[in-house]
Order: C-alpha cells, then sequence, then structure tokens
C-alpha cells in the first residue's frame, strides 16, 4: 500500500549528557546523533548486478541543538553535497550562540541503481561516513562572573 504525499514529522527532545567528548577548554561532537552511518554497506571490489534498495525514499533530517552558556562555537564542518545516479546526500550546519542546526538530506529516486554505478555508490558512502565523523568544536567561554570580579581587584 503507498500513501503518496503522506509525510512522517518527528519532534523528539533528549538529553545525552556522556556524548560530548571534552579536553581542558574544547569540547568535540558529531552529527547526527542517532542516524549516523558508520559501516560502508558495499564491501565488494566489484558487482555483477543492479544495487536494489528496498524502496526510493527521501529522508530530511533537521537537529537543533541549544548550547550551553559555558560554550561558544569554534568551528564547524563544511557543506556536503554528494550524488551518484538518482541518489543524493546533503549535510550542512549552520551556528550562532545560541544554537547549531543539522540538516541531512538523503534522497534516493529509484529502487534500483545500475551496477556501472557500483564503485561511485561505494565511494559516495566512504562521503557520507567521513561527512558524519567530522566534529563540531566548541570552546569553554570564561565565567563572566569571575572575569567581573577579577578587573574590579
Amino acid at each position: 500500500m503507498q500513501f503518496p504525499g503522506l509525510k512522517l514529522v518527528l519532534n523528539i527532545k533528549f538529553s545525552l549528557p556522556e556524548y560530548v567528548e571534552e579536553s581542558e577548554d574544547l569540547a568535540y561532537m558529531s552529527l547526527p546523533f542517532f542516524t549516523k552511518i558508520s559501516e560502508n554497506p558495499f564491501k565488494s571490489k566489484k558487482r555483477h548486478y543492479s544495487i536494489d534498495f528496498n524502496y526510493n525514499e527521501m529522508v530530511i533530517e533537521e537537529l537543533k541543538l541549544i548550547l550551553p552558556e559555558e560554550y561558544t562555537m569554534l568551528e564547524i564542518p563544511e557543506y556536503t553535497k554528494l550524488r551518484v545516479s538518482d541518489y543524493t546526500f546533503s549535510k550542512m550546519l549552520f551556528a550562532n550562540e545560541e544554537y547549531i542546526k543539522c540538516s541531512r538530506i538523503k534522497n534516493l529516486r529509484t529502487r534500483k541503481i545500475d551496477k556501472k554505478y557500483y564503485k561511485k555508490l561505494k565511494k559516495m558512502y566512504e562521503g557520507i561516513i567521513a561527512s558524519d565523523e567530522q566534529q563540531v568544536i566548541f570552546k569553554k567561554v570564561q565565567d563572566k562572573s569571575l572575569s567581573s570580579k577579577s578587573e574590579e581587584g
């Protein structure tokens, strides 16, 4: 059964206190949290038949992360856009003083991709994995109350 035009929208609030890696005055984390691709499903050197996905799909993920007051944004990964045949992937991060927004889009417009694109598709997945492993870097800001006291004294 198909439901053309039907969208599923999820709004989730969660806390991951142990997710961020800290070292001295810096903190590191990678986005996205749950849908990260950590292993390439295409392992063979050569493909003898077409790549058959279960269904065509478009998945749009948007994650908005509120920054703690004690941190400021230092560095975010660059925009990623990859394409092979009828399959595209893009990931973009935006940050300001209050939050980080991660937008990630996977668009598979067909169920089957010809075997001639296998090496390119394998390389595309390597690019997706690399993009998902890139880290956002935060810097711990000096406590404002301490800095104002030191200026007075």
